[in-house]
């Protein structure tokens, strides 16, 4: 990002696959878990990397994803959390709910029951996400070759 940023200081509307950068994904399964692994020095170090990528990488190209149970304050940097798409897969209670995409939101479909394969996604709004089950390699060909990915 050091070597990108001036560039993209050039001018604002600049992106990084404007100038030839592909894009990266930055996956961090389990989160919760990787933080408890971690003495305190090493956990801050964590929190400090994963909010700037979350602050100042999208113009980078770079873009995360954080898999984690609970969503809320307690486990992940209030910063971090509020630069993220919050994704919330299969039927969750209301706390969850609200830990997930915060309180005083339009929750659609919370009395209805997800089917499988479904959650909610926070974009512009709270919406139903549907996900395709992918259960083998053959599958997963199946699904990119439709277009449905990618």
């Amino acid at each position: 990002m050091k070597k990108l940023q001036p560039e993209l200081d050039k001018n604002p509307k600049t992106l990084a696959v404007d100038i030839g950068y592909k894009p990266m994904l930055v996956v961090i399964e389990e989160y919760i878990s990787l933080q408890a692994s971690l003495d305190k020095k090493q956990k801050e170090e964590l929190e400090r990397v994963v909010k700037n990528i979350s602050v100042l990488a999208r113009q980078s190209n770079i873009h995360m994803m954080i898999v984690l149970q609970s969503a809320g304050t307690e486990n992940i940097n209030s910063t971090t959390r509020s630069n993220l798409t919050k994704v919330l897969l299969g039927n969750a209670q209301s706390n969850i709910l609200s830990a997930t995409f915060g309180t005083g939101v339009d929750l659609p479909c919370v009395n209805t029951k997800l089917s499988k394969g479904q959650g909610l996604i926070a974009l512009d709004r709270i919406t139903i996400l549907c996900v395709p089950m992918i259960t083998d390699m053959e599958n997963f060909k199946e699904v990119v070759d439709c277009g449905a990915v990618g």
